[in-house]
């Protein structure tokens, strides 16, 4: 739809607007009677009048522009759909995986915050078992003082002697089996029954036997 040729524009209004505006102005600070009323009355249905000629021609006006705006919008309206829709199904493709990935990260915080818990449990039981334990060498402390017989403050403290009672002799031998000592003794001691087997067959763990001639 095109502009008819004969439309006024707005500016062809102007002289009309113009005039009622002298009109007008030329009742301000006067009197107003019967007859001034009337023309005033009649100044402002023109201006009415004249009011809806301007918007009747904004309409026609404006119309062509409604018109190709509305084309405009039908003719983007399918490519602006097309790219829509590839970001709608690209979402839905990565949706399992930001499902995964927050199951992921929630999991990961959780295990964080439980081992911070379990850091912050160890800890305070750390603390009082150390706090038990200064607490018990005190007990033991001063339960091993005594005062002497004249009451004087000097004390008589005990000591501990500490010695080991064998339990287990196969273990303990174990556990001593690479020293010097150990294994001198047992050399003696595999030289005693070497000797005491008087060259008969014998056979002992962990050692060669050598033969050698010598003088009688």
């Amino acid at each position: 739809m095109s502009i008819p040729n004969d439309l006024p524009s707005a500016a062809d209004f102007d002289h009309e607007i113009g005039a009622l505006q002298l009109e007008a102005k030329a009742f301000e600070g006067v009197e107003i009677d019967a007859a001034a009323a009337e023309k005033i009355g009649a100044i402002i249905d023109r201006a009415r009048k004249l009011a809806k000629r301007i918007d009747a021609a904004r309409v026609v006006a404006k119309e062509p522009h409604l018109t190709a705006g509305r084309q405009v919008d039908a003719d983007f309206k399918v490519p602006v759909a097309s790219a829509s829709k590839v970001a709608d199904d690209s979402k839905k493709m990565l949706q399992p995986y930001l499902i995964a990935e927050q199951k992921r990260q929630q999991a990961e915080a959780e295990a964080a915050r439980l081992k911070a818990e379990a850091l912050r449990n160890d800890a305070i039981l750390a603390d009082r078992a150390s706090a038990q334990a200064k607490e018990a060498e005190k007990a033991a402390a001063s339960a091993g003082k005594v005062q002497s017989s004249s009451g004087s403050a000097r004390t008589i403290s005990l000591r501990t002697i500490r010695s080991a009672s064998v339990t287990d002799a196969a273990a303990l031998v174990a556990h001593y089996a690479s020293h010097p000592a150990i294994i001198a003794e047992a050399e003696r001691l595999a030289n005693a029954d070497i000797r005491a087997a008087k060259g008969a067959e014998i056979s002992i763990p962990g050692i060669e036997i050598n033969e050698e001639q010598v003088a009688a």
